[in-house]
């Protein structure tokens, strides 16, 4: 009934809706885009049931939404051209890739059309159609020149503009095999804001790529971006040697997350070896980060032996952030379904881990949350829905 509502809104309020925002009225454009945001997901959802037909025409409404606004209305939220993105986005999503190339063709701001243009090389990419991905993160570059250097009121920090459109399309470009010049672009970003800046601007940008190899399979060669990393002290401008170890450590962190969330346990563990050893910093919270994210892909396929891999690897002093309790209801899920005796002690024990009687629920903090909460879901596994309950109540909103 609110797609029919929407539908009459536009074809009866069209003209009126226009000369009020014309007139700087916003309320009757956020009532429209409220409809926008209703028929983009009818469309998705058309889309993936199969009615692409239906999901055709509901696409067509969103780009009637579209020509209400032109692109110098009153800010980036109500612009012609970042509507037409949006109805790309749904073509994207529904496999229409053809014609959202053709919307992205309509786009005429510089900063949508990138991120348009950018998002569909990714999306050819995954498809398989490799040439048409090569000349789309072409053109994503191409339009990031065109991304005004000015101080516009509609563009707020313009540099920063630039240097996501390089980004996205250095990732564009990776996506389409396009390896050497994605970290050319990568490293032109460093004259985009210059210093320590644009150092930092560059590193986004070689992660950014590195992560589309390590999902491709290629760790060795996103292992060589790593090197590109530690080498940061010793480039022009100085950059603290401390800064570019947790930039490092944050990347690592990251990279072995990927391999985990793939099952490859001994992929992950390798780059934990990458980490910096014998400094000042442990960087404890980043190795956990990556204990709990293996533990939490080897539940899911009942391998015990990754979980249990994980609690050893643990040092003893862990209170703190209660990763062993994660561990454990992780360790408890793998079993739920062979060994309830098992699961059960495990999560007795997680929940027991979790508990400081000297706390109160102000001194929640998010591990302990999110400890809990975990808890909770996973006693139903074990058929007690009672615990779970309980379990549930200690999980306040962190502070």
């Amino acid at each position: 009934m609110q797609v029919a509502e929407a539908v009459r809104f536009i074809d009866a309020n069209i003209a009126d809706a226009k000369a009020k925002f014309a007139a700087g009225q916003w309320e009757p454009m956020l009532e429209v885009e409220e409809r926008r945001n209703a028929l983009r997901n009818l469309a998705h959802a058309q889309g993936k049931a199969g009615d692409m037909d239906a999901a055709r025409a509901t696409i067509s409404k969103i780009k009637r939404l579209a020509e209400l606004l032109d692109d110098d209305s009153l800010g980036r939220r109500f612009t012609r051209s970042e509507w037409l993105m949006m109805s790309g986005w749904v073509q994207q999503e529904i496999g229409e890739l053809d014609e959202a190339r053709r919307t992205a063709d309509a786009i005429k701001d510089p900063t949508n059309k990138n991120l348009a243009v950018a998002e569909l090389a990714k999306a050819f990419a995954k498809s398989g159609r490799m040439e048409s991905a090569r000349e789309l993160a072409a053109e994503a570059l191409r339009v990031a020149h065109e991304i005004p250097n000015d101080d516009r009121p509609k563009i707020v920090y313009p540099e920063v503009h630039r240097v996501w459109a390089f980004e996205r399309g250095a990732t564009a470009q990776a996506e389409a095999g396009e390896i050497e010049g994605a970290l050319k672009t990568a490293d032109s970003i460093r004259d985009i804001r210059g210093g320590d800046q644009g150092v930092w601007d560059c590193l986004g940008a070689w992660r950014d790529i590195a992560f589309v190899l390590l999902r491709a399979g290629k760790v060795k060669e996103a292992m060589e971006i790593a090197k590109r990393v530690r080498a940061l002290p010793q480039l022009p401008p100085p950059v603290s040697p401390a800064a570019v170890e947790f930039a490092l450590v944050e990347f690592l962190r990251d990279a072995a997350m990927i391999q985990a969330d793939k099952h490859d346990v001994d992929g992950a563990f390798a780059i934990l070896d990458e980490f910096p050893r014998g400094g000042p910093y442990p960087h404890s919270r980043e190795r956990h980060q990556v204990f709990v994210r293996i533990a939490r892909a080897c539940a899911r396929s009942g391998d015990l032996n990754g979980i249990r891999r994980a609690q050893q690897s643990l040092p003893e002093d862990t209170s703190w952030d209660h990763t062993p309790a994660l561990l454990s209801v992780y360790f408890a899920r793998a079993v739920a379904g062979t060994d309830r005796v098992a699961a059960r002690k495990s999560l007795d024990w997680a929940a027991k881990d979790c508990v400081d009687p000297s706390e109160t629920p102000e001194h929640l903090t998010n591990a302990k949350a999110a400890a809990f909460l975990l808890i909770a879901e996973s006693q139903p596994l074990i058929g007690d829905c009672h615990r779970g309950k309980g379990a549930a109540e200690h999980a306040h909103e962190p502070t």
